[in-house]
């Protein structure tokens, strides 16, 4: 039954995807679509903010209350109606990097710092250390690629230099002047190797993947819906932990592939990657590079192999949408040609 079901849900997955791979690459009003999203959520964003200083069983409504991290518990984090805050903050990634994007290039228009504002606010406040984090070195990727274009122009670097000091002034102060805030005792937790959720989703997930398909067999793994079987009795054996599992998984989407499909899954997967990244040249679209690179390095570090917003995601990096964020030919041109002497509101 466990096969079965888990067949189907892979196969319903695969057909999602390549669906809506379809759709971006057919729909012509993705601008007003993701203007309608941002206007949602941010309508959604307001309504749930009465509700952090409500009592527990109203707060659940729209905030996602678990331990943060060693030290600091109950800690309300925006999840609206997602079963987890890190799910929803994942859901922004497209509408957010889209948005930053035009802000870079100059598209946004008179409103340009609350739109930045309505789509980063609700990232930050889902507290989501991996998505974030993702996002920072998929930011600090892109300046190493394009860092030639950067430090040419003086509003895009202008625009990194700000966004750097800013952020150093912001750590300084958390990490030094407030060291006792939970920003920074998360931080502290990942860097000592004591944060469980830090661990979980990465070394922790690797390992017990490795077990799972060692089990059986390496190469091909433990088969589809096997994990939940499988997992109860190496908990057993190896962690020697004998109470209920809140959840029968492995939170990390490289992990999950190993422990179902082995070592010829994992290949296949970074294959099938590489492959689409040169087929579709996702390096000659700044938005699209960046959407690769954070869910590339994401999965390595959180999400589940039918995870549909990852593959919302990988859809569209691949796509062919997009085109006002195209890399010109001009190897000393960041802005795009159609927009680099004047403003254009798209």
């Amino acid at each position: 039954k466990s096969f079965i079901v888990s067949t189907l849900l892979f196969v319903y997955t695969y057909f999602f995807a390549v669906s809506f791979y379809h759709f971006i690459n057919h729909y012509s009003k993705l601008t007003k679509l993701f203007k309608q999203i941002v206007m949602v959520n941010t309508v959604t964003v307001i309504i749930a903010l009465p509700f952090f200083f409500a009592p527990k069983n109203y707060q659940t409504w729209f905030w996602y209350i678990n331990e943060l991290t060693k030290g600091v518990t109950e800690l309300p984090r925006l999840a609206l109606f997602t079963y987890e805050a890190s799910y929803y903050s994942l859901l922004l990634i497209p509408v957010l990097y889209y948005y930053l994007f035009k802000f870079l290039f100059g598209e946004i228009g008179r409103y340009k710092w609350l739109m930045l504002s309505l789509v980063s606010v609700p990232m930050m406040l889902s507290l989501s250390f991996g998505v974030i984090g993702a996002s920072v070195l998929t930011a600090f990727l892109l300046c190493l690629y394009f860092w030639r274009r950067l430090f040419k122009f003086k509003r895009s670097l202008k625009i990194v230099a700000w966004i750097l000091l800013v952020s150093v002034a912001v750590l300084t102060l958390l990490l030094l002047v407030f060291p006792q805030n939970f920003l920074a005792v998360r931080f502290y937790n990942i860097v000592a190797g004591t944060d469980t959720s830090a661990n979980g989703r990465t070394v922790d997930s690797f390992a017990l993947a490795w077990r799972l398909a060692s089990s059986k067999t390496i190469f091909f793994g433990v088969g589809l819906g096997q994990i939940k079987i499988t997992i109860v009795e190496m908990v057993h054996k190896y962690y020697n932990y004998w109470g209920d599992f809140p959840r029968y998984d492995i939170p990390n989407a490289m992990g999950e592939t190993l422990a179902i499909f082995g070592l010829v899954g994992v290949a296949l997967r970074l294959f099938l990657e590489g492959y689409l990244f040169f087929k579709t040249q996702v390096y000659n679209n700044y938005y699209r590079f960046a959407l690769f690179l954070f869910i590339f390095i994401y999965q390595f570090t959180g999400s589940f192999i039918t995870n549909s917003v990852e593959y919302v995601i990988w859809a569209l990096a691949f796509s062919r949408a997009f085109e006002q964020f195209r890399v010109m030919n001009n190897p000393g041109s960041l802005i795009p040609k159609q927009i680099s002497n004047k403003r254009v509101v798209i």
